[in-house]
């Protein structure tokens, strides 16, 4: 619904529309309509008669009236697991004032008070994106005074850095007081626990002192390794695919593979919820963009079908487990999906690799098609211990992305000594299965804790486990209490996560004992309590 000519930015505008007995809470306005949230599903009508009071950008106090006729043209869920229903309006008819009213509205959403210390209280990271100015630092200056004297007290998470390996209990040092604390580590992502091990440290260090500490150049030009083609070639056997790419991170693969693959006669399918790095390839390459909603087939087929006659080439690009909410991707539907649409499917394995599989491949490996996977993305910052990423295809398509990738070719790959503890730890996880047989017991046994306390957690089926908390500003209390009392974590917000979709994170490790994962559970409830968060 936004107006893509005006560059409206989408924001959480708040408004509300009775009509019919119809009330929500906006999310965004352009000329053309407006969606909206309900907590009840709306038919579908037309001819609706509407008035809105809406308040304008960020720091303004104004309200704009607005009134006409419009159509409701759709409501549903943007996932099954969320509480709200997305409703499309379509404005057919105003009177000469609310069109006078509404473009106002426009007009002030592109606008941005200076002054700081306006109503900062409920501002969010997603408030300082935009500010039109012939300066471009102006947003950097403003979201500076604001993230110093204000934003620093919601995003607790900021105000602390590592002192210690990423442990299952790890030690950090506040910010701003330089002190340091303990904290039981649940918002990592080394959910084998390999960064400690001393296996995987001593092939580092042992290729740090055979090797030195870098490459010396791009990786096309005299920088790549023999340890750099040993561990293309593990990978490759270990995933099943005739050939792998480094990249020097899991952003840069994704970017790489999109970009260097898809051009603008292109077009490249989205789950809504796929990482930020998988749009941003998207846009790099200049092919078009189309999106489905989170986990929806009949969505995706409707897409599809748009798609078959009007472009070139068609990849789908979907996350094997998406890293806000622990959910799988329904890949054998998704990948039957291809076939008949004549797709290419490639699959983001992060959060996947290590952790799920008779072998540990991942989603591809857990829902039975791995084989139909065309593009195996992976990354090797989370199970591998390490740093990077990594694409696996047939090898005509790894040969194009070694000089059509340019992340790849423009760039430095990862250290020796990184690939070499990367290969350890790939041995690790073929060779010992009882590491991750660990890690789903830890993984049931908080899942159980968080249900016997009644949370909302979701469809999670890996390691990371949401505590789902619609009201951001109970969010954040509720996340303060929980660093508070010595529990690390992350926190998921507009827009990151759709509106009503916020969340808290926990990143279950191999290594968490079960007296931490029941101190966990422990702290998680006395925060509730104190919060009244369960009732």
């Amino acid at each position: 619904m936004i107006d893509i000519k005006r560059k409206v930015p989408r924001f959480n505008i708040e408004f509300t529309i009775y009509s019919n007995s119809i009330c929500g809470n906006g999310l965004n306005i352009s000329q053309k309509g407006m969606g909206f949230l309900t907590e009840k599903e709306l038919m579908p009508a037309t001819d609706i008669p509407f008035k809105t009071q809406i308040k304008g950008f960020i720091f303004s106090n104004k309200l704009y009236t607005i009134e006409g006729v419009g159509n409701l043209l759709y409501s549903k869920k943007i996932n099954e697991n969320n509480e709200f229903y997305y409703n499309g309006f379509e404005f057919t008819k105003f009177n000469k004032k609310s069109k006078t009213e509404l473009l106002d509205l426009l007009d002030d959403i592109r606008k941005f008070e200076k002054d700081p210390n306006t109503v900062t209280e409920t501002k969010s990271l997603a408030d300082f994106v935009y500010y039109p100015s012939d300066d471009i630092s102006d947003k950097a200056d403003i979201f500076y005074n604001i993230m110093t004297e204000n934003l620093t007290n919601k995003y607790e998470i900021f105000s602390y850095y590592l002192d210690s390996p990423s442990t299952s209990t790890s030690n950090f040092i506040q910010l701003k007081t330089e002190n340091k604390k303990s904290m039981i580590m649940m918002g990592s992502n080394n959910y084998l626990g390999l960064t400690n091990h001393p296996d995987v440290i001593k092939a580092g260090c042992d290729a740090l002192q055979k090797y030195g500490s870098g490459n010396g150049s791009g990786a096309m030009v005299g920088g790549t390794l023999s340890i750099h083609k040993r561990l293309e070639k593990e990978l490759a056997e270990f995933v099943g695919k005739e050939e792998v790419i480094i990249f020097n991170s899991g952003y840069s693969a994704n970017v790489g593979i999109i970009s260097g693959l898809l051009r603008p006669q292109d077009v490249v399918i989205n789950d809504i919820s796929n990482h930020a790095s998988i749009f941003d390839g998207c846009i790099l390459s200049g092919a078009k963009r189309l999106v489905f909603s989170h986990n929806d087939i009949s969505n995706l087929k409707r897409v599809l079908k748009r798609a078959e006659l009007k472009y070139n080439g068609r990849l789908i690009v979907i996350n094997g487990v998406f890293s806000s909410n622990g959910e799988i991707a329904p890949l054998k539907e998704i990948s039957g999906l291809a076939k008949d649409y004549n797709c290419m499917l490639m699959v983001d394995e992060a959060h996947g690799l290590g952790i799920l599989g008779e072998k540990g491949i991942g989603a591809s490996e857990h829902c039975g098609v791995l084989n139909d996977v065309d593009i195996f993305m992976g990354t090797m910052s989370k199970s591998l211990a390490g740093v990077g990423g990594f694409a696996a295809a047939r090898k005509e398509i790894i040969e194009y992305l070694r000089f059509y990738g340019r992340p790849y070719l423009f760039s430095t790959n990862i250290p020796p000594s990184a690939a070499a503890s990367i290969l350890k730890a790939l041995q690790i996880i073929r060779d010992d299965k009882s590491i991750r047989e660990q890690l789903w017991y830890n993984i049931n046994f908080f899942k159980a804790g968080l249900k016997k306390l009644n949370f909302n957690i979701g469809n999670s089926e890996s390691a990371i486990i949401p505590i789902y908390i619609p009201d951001t500003n109970l969010l954040f209390r509720f996340s303060k209490k929980l660093f508070q009392k010595g529990l690390f974590h992350n926190i998921f917000i507009f827009p990151a996560v759709p509106m009503g979709g916020s969340l808290i994170r926990f990143g279950i490790m191999a290594t968490h004992t079960e007296q931490e994962l029941t101190r966990a559970l422990k702290i998680i409830e006395e925060a509730s309590e104190e919060e009244n968060l369960l009732h």
